[in-house]
């Protein structure tokens, strides 16, 4: 265990609450047409550092909730954790870590970094690129801004994968070092 076991184990419980929280308004509105309203859930254009702090926490709830009920209470929470696999319970602390720093920073540290890639996917002039393994944020256009890590090339295809998750392929537009994982590398928090 590390010394941010505990604090992940609490973020992850409001968090979890919060979402909860999020689904029962979301089936209210679905019986009740009248205050429904059409919103677009993935945004055109990078997150702010409030916004991706506020998504880091979402994703660690629906992250847990895919693979596992809501527990009942915050100690069931923190002895599954504790017995989760030692990949998963780094992932929760590498997000917990990175939505912290993102709360302390200041707006005008925060900067996205263009790749050179069109949002056509089409590649413009060869921009800034992160290095293999490196802990990131990333944007596309069509799923938004997400954390996790570079991988590399492969097969002349630049792959960003999620820290819970999933990959891209060709398509990220936007990337910036995680904050709070400058230096560290994928093998330091995976």
């Amino acid at each position: 265990m590390t010394d941010l076991f505990e604090p992940v184990v609490k973020e992850l419980w409001n968090q979890i609450g919060l979402f909860l929280e999020r689904e029962q308004a979301a089936r209210k509105n679905e019986a009740n047409p009248s205050t429904a309203h059409e919103e677009s859930w993935v945004p055109h254009t990078p997150l702010s550092r409030q916004q991706m702090a506020q998504v880091l926490g979402q994703d660690m709830a629906r992250a847990w909730l895919r693979r596992r009920k809501a527990p009942g209470n915050i100690e069931t929470l923190r002895e599954e954790l504790a017995a989760a696999d030692p990949v998963w319970t780094n992932r929760m602390t590498t997000a917990y870590r990175c939505k912290k720093a993102l709360e302390a920073m200041e707006d005008d540290a925060f900067v996205w970094r263009a790749t050179g890639r069109g949002a056509d996917g089409e590649m413009g002039p060869q921009q800034d690129w992160p290095d293999a393994g490196q802990p990131v944020l990333y944007f596309f256009e069509c799923v938004g801004s997400h954390a996790g890590y570079f991988e590399g090339k492969h097969n002349e295809a630049d792959v960003f994968a999620g820290l819970f998750g999933g990959f891209l392929s060709q398509d990220v537009t936007h990337w910036m070092p995680m904050p709070g994982l400058e230096n560290a590398t994928d093998s330091d928090t995976v």
